[in-house]
């Protein structure tokens, strides 16, 4: 496979990943997820795009709900999509130690490890 197809394979694998996990968090509030919860408020936030507002707010929920897998996550996509690979690493670490078994959380990592293995392939060709 050529360079060219392969980056643009991994860059829609990495679309695609992000379209998934975003399609989880709108599952999860039609299943009884209220948006008037901080829960709720703090996906809605993601949902729009303000990603900074969502990382204070998800911060500061989970300095009083640690292990919160659900918001563990939205904070670990918004930093990801803000480029903090490795904040957003360290939290769907955390999140992945209270949930192995979580989706979405399994989603989100290997979204991360898509974007090391482009962030390389990039690196070796230079």
């Amino acid at each position: 496979m050529s360079e060219k197809n392969r980056y643009t394979m991994l860059g829609f694998l990495l679309v695609l990943t992000f379209f998934i996990i975003n399609a989880g968090f709108c599952q999860e509030n039609k299943q009884g997820g209220n948006l008037n919860t901080p829960e709720g408020e703090i996906i809605r936030i993601f949902k729009s795009g303000d990603y900074n507002l969502t990382i204070e707010l998800a911060e500061k929920y989970l300095e009083k709900n640690p292990n919160n897998v659900d918001i563990l996550n939205v904070l670990g996509n918004a930093y990801f999509l803000k480029g903090d690979a490795s904040s957003a690493e360290r939290v769907i670490k955390k999140a992945l130690e209270i949930d192995p078994n979580n989706s979405i959380s399994k989603q989100l990592q290997e979204q991360l490890l898509l974007e090391q293995e482009i962030k390389q392939s990039g690196n070796l060709n230079e």
